[in-house]
């Protein structure tokens, strides 16, 4: 019996990319959670929960069931994911591109809990802890990739024009990466470890945290710096990639500078924490529209995706 999968229109490519990249920002913000809680070790076994128990007792603490859902939250990223797939790689034409985007999703999410239980039976070693999260960075970029080209089905992803919009891309993901990287040590060298009992790094976290605003003043940097490439190019796709970028990145200068400087409270570390995904997401989209320019010509703002494309026949 067939799987009841949604047609491979352009319309459910969308959808579901969106779902894709929605669910793992949102991963991130519930395993947030677990570390501003106090949960890290509700559930102090893997794959196991406690006492050998799948599932939480009625015994067990509040942190145990924030754990818990956590984890439960895992098998929903796993379902999204393979709808992804298995509607995608029935596209007609084929899109074998966003076929292997999907498909390395559907990887990382096994990956992301296998890093999840090290973490766990390891007694939340900062060091996992930091993999764990760049691991969803990875798999956020991926995802807003693949919701960008859902977008725009009807345009070929072409290679970059010049060695110049491809060293912007190169500079603009690499101070991203470096930007979450250093402020997963910032994080590692904090307060919120996730357990009274786990360890730090014992870094310094004024010294982390000077390196990690240097980072950020590198990617604001290059930011404004494509946004003005995009008006000189009167590119206006571009220009809007760009210009939501910068935004988020206002918002996130302003809670980071905020939360330093009040104690780092929980709820702002979680809004750093929402903002952290959607910086990595926009700067993946702009990424991707530096693929499309074209020195010395004007490119038109890029429409919804054609709906024409051929339903393939169900297998």
């Amino acid at each position: 019996m067939p799987l009841p999968l949604p047609a491979p229109t352009p319309t459910n490519v969308r959808r579901l990319s969106v779902a894709n990249l929605l669910a793992n920002i949102g991963i991130v913000v519930t395993g947030g959670a677990v570390r501003l809680t106090g949960s890290g070790l509700g559930c102090a076994q893997w794959p196991t929960c406690n006492d050998g128990n799948i599932v939480p007792t009625a015994e067990d603490p509040i942190h145990t069931y924030i754990e818990f859902l956590n984890r439960t939250l895992t098998f929903v990223l796993v379902i999204i994911a393979l709808g992804t797939w298995l509607v995608v790689r029935r596209l007609d034409p084929p899109r074998k591109d966003m076929s292997r985007l999907a498909f390395m999703i559907g990887l990382g999410i096994p990956a992301q809990a296998v890093i999840g239980g090290i973490t766990v039976l390891t007694g939340l070693n900062p060091y996992t802890v930091m993999a764990h999260l760049m691991l969803s960075m990875v798999l956020i970029y991926w995802c807003a990739v693949l919701y960008h080209r859902a977008r725009h089905l009807d345009r070929v992803v072409p290679d970059y024009a010049g060695k110049g919009t491809h060293w912007l891309a190169r500079l603009l993901m690499t101070a991203t990466y470096l930007t979450m990287g250093l402020g997963t040590f910032v994080t590692a060298a904090g307060p919120h470890a996730g357990d009274p009992e786990a360890g730090r790094t014992g870094f310094d976290p004024a010294l982390l945290s000077q390196l990690h605003a240097d980072a950020v003043f590198l990617l604001v940097g290059v930011s404004l710096t494509l946004l003005v490439l995009s008006v000189v190019l009167h590119d206006r796709s571009l220009r809007a990639a760009a210009l939501w970028l910068v935004a988020v990145e206002v918002a996130q200068g302003v809670v980071g500078y905020t939360q330093y400087f009040t104690g780092l409270p929980e709820l702002l570390v979680g809004m750093h924490l929402v903002l952290a995904g959607a910086i990595m997401a926009a700067a993946s989209f702009t990424a991707e529209e530096l693929r499309y320019v074209r020195p010395g010509k004007v490119r038109p703002p890029a429409g919804p995706a054609a709906e024409t494309l051929s339903v393939a026949s169900a297998e």
